[in-house]
This record gives structure tokens, sequence and C-alpha cells, in this order.
């Protein structure tokens, strides 16, 4: 089979037009959807990434909120801010950009953050409920690849042997596309640094 260029760019779009549509739909019954998004820091990739996801919020009609914090944040004021976004009704999707300054644990402050607003999936609940196929959200690195394998109708088959393979630079969504891959029976193989992992399912 020869090789078929994937139209990422135009794919998204049509799903943001039905995100704005979704959103309009809302409105009407008087719920704004709402998205905070934390970034601790001065990382020059992080304010690109939040520049766009606050973009990308406001042109599908939806409350966003960017709260920048300084480097040196403490770990338990960074707990005492996520826990105070969780307790807001207008907030319904959290999302702490990462990586964090080295003195913060990201585990502790992505676990501190309610899993019924954890937009990015990162949670342990949303983690193992992506595991078992349950209702979640899931990381968006991995289910915009599945998104993507769908629309151009692309089974996930054991028969079929399909292989993904995924740059692993950290534990972040690149190394979590492994698992719903996984789950749709591909055959991944997660390569991080030197180091190469291969996992087959079925």
């Amino acid at each position: 089979m020869s090789a078929r260029i994937i139209d990422g760019k135009a794919m998204a779009q049509g799903f943001r037009d039905s995100y704005a549509a979704a959103v309009a739909r809302l409105k009407e019954q008087g719920i704004v959807p709402g998205l905070a998004v934390v970034i601790v820091g001065d990382d020059p990739a992080s304010k690109v990434y939040v520049r766009n996801k606050a973009l990308a919020c406001e042109k599908a009609g939806m409350h966003s909120e960017v709260h920048a914090l300084p480097a040196d944040t403490t770990q338990q004021r960074l707990l005492d801010f996520v826990r105070r976004l969780n307790a807001d009704p207008a907030l319904h999707g959290i999302l702490v950009q990462l990586p964090l300054p080295k003195q913060l644990d990201s585990r502790a402050v992505i676990e501190a953050i309610a899993p019924e607003k954890d937009v990015d999936g990162f949670h342990y609940r949303n983690a193992g409920a992506l595991l078992v196929g349950g209702p979640a959200f899931y990381p968006c690195t991995p289910w915009g690849v599945m998104k993507m394998l769908e629309h151009e109708g692309v089974e996930m088959k054991v028969q079929a042997q399909r292989r993904i393979r995924s740059l692993c630079a950290d534990d972040g969504p690149a190394a979590s596309a492994r698992v719903p891959l996984i789950t749709g029976a591909a055959t991944v193989e997660g390569l991080h640094g030197d180091e190469r992992v291969r996992l087959r399912a079925g």
C-alpha cells in the first residue's frame, strides 16, 4: 500500500467548527463552558501552547482564563491555587501547562486537579478509565491520533498488526499515546532516547 498524507489541519478545523456549534447550543441553555490554564514560569514553548489554547477557546466561544504564576512558586501555593480553581463553578476544565519548574512535583499537582475537570487526562482516575475504555477525559495527543485514523478508515485490528511509532521524550502525552493504540489492537513502538520499547497487542 502506498503512503497517504493525512490532512490533520483540515480535520482539526472540522472539529473546531463542531465544537463552536456545541458551545453555542450550551449558551442557549445558559451554560458557558470555561477553561482555566495555569502556567508557571517563563518557558517559551509553554507560552506558545497556552496562547494557542486561549485563542482556540475564544474562537469556539468559550470562557477562558490564563493564570501566569512566577517561576519561584512553591508547591503549596500551586496546590492551593489549583484547589481554588476546582471549587469555581464557572470553570469546567483545568489545565496546568507542563513542564513545571524543577522545584515542583508535577504528579502531585496533576492529582490535585479534580478528575472531572482534568482536561489533559493525566489524573490517575482518567488514565485508569482510558485503560479499561471507560468514560473520561483522554489525553489529546493519542485521542487526536485515534480520531485521524478513524477519519481515514484505518481499522485497528490485531490481525492487521499495524505499527504506529511514538516518539516519547518523557512521560507526557506522547508516551500515553501507546495505551489507546494498544487497546485498538495496534503494534506500538515507543522510542525513548536510545531505548526502544516494542509492544504488541493481541
